[in-house]
């Protein structure tokens, strides 16, 4: 008997790929990390989120590294003249000002702009941004391929919109989200896509958060039947669809 998943995606499966702003996305993604030297491998749609978070963790990176330059450009002239504590002071108050901007999310007491680096690679950056007129720091400008880390921060970079996706509900291993632009829910469990839904995505903008809430809620506690009468509910499918999975939740019950 057919799942309400293989009902739901056989109907309405709509091909990212096929999308002028993913086909953007990726080429931007692509160029970015060539000029990094990181490999940019997207395998599937999943792998295009995952690596969405590193993308925009390298323009926070870079956000930060053009305010310090920017930075020690004005005070070379008296650069010299100060100690390390008046440097960092100098600095941090453009650093400040500035991430103001960026995407960030809070971990264990941090503030993390940059998902792919560990905490502690985060605080050089929002803290001691200063250390980059050294050798041993000012290397990570050009080359941080072997410092990164990925899923460092589990859920939190899917919450605070460092995808494209959007966080509907779950937690660090266990979450789902989705993407507005093919209606589309993924469900993610250790960082794996172990299950999709696709509604009609001619409706998306039927797309209610707590609606889609509760369908997620449902399907993440394996009650199908609760699931499919939840999107019966919704606006998220076509008349005919309703039909089809409202036969579903019938034979189910008949078992």
């Amino acid at each position: 008997m057919k799942s309400l998943e293989d009902i739901l995606n056989k109907k309405y499966h709509k091909k990212i790929e096929k999308l002028s702003t993913y086909k953007e996305k990726l080429k931007e993604m692509q160029s970015t990390f060539k000029e990094f030297g990181i490999a940019c491998v997207v395998k599937d749609e999943w792998s295009f989120y995952r690596i969405e978070t590193i993308y925009e963790g390298i323009k926070n990176k870079k956000a930060f590294e053009e305010t310090f330059l920017r930075t020690y450009v004005e005070m070379h002239d008296f650069w010299n003249d100060l100690d390390y504590q008046e440097r960092k002071h100098q600095m941090n108050v453009d650093i400040d000002q500035m991430r103001k901007e960026l995407k960030s999310f809070p971990y264990e007491g941090d503030d993390i702009y940059i998902p792919m680096f560990d905490p502690r690679m985060n605080r050089l950056y929002t803290k001691e941004i200063v250390l980059l007129e050294l050798k041993q720091y000012k290397r990570f400008i050009t080359k941080f391929d072997d410092v990164i880390i990925e899923n460092q921060y589990g859920v939190l970079p899917y919450i605070y919109n460092f995808s494209s996706c959007l966080y509907v509900c779950g937690e660090e291993h266990f979450f789902c989200i989705f993407n507005p632009d093919v209606n589309r829910l993924y469900f993610i469990e250790n960082f794996h896509c172990i299950h999709t839904l696709n509604f009609d995505p001619a409706r998306s903008i039927n797309a209610n958060m707590e609606e889609l809430r509760d369908i997620a809620e449902a399907y993440m506690r394996n009650d199908e039947s609760l699931c499919a009468q939840r999107i019966v509910g919704s606006m998220l499918v076509s008349e005919y669809m309703k039909k089809k999975v409202s036969k579903l939740i019938r034979r189910q019950r008949r078992k």
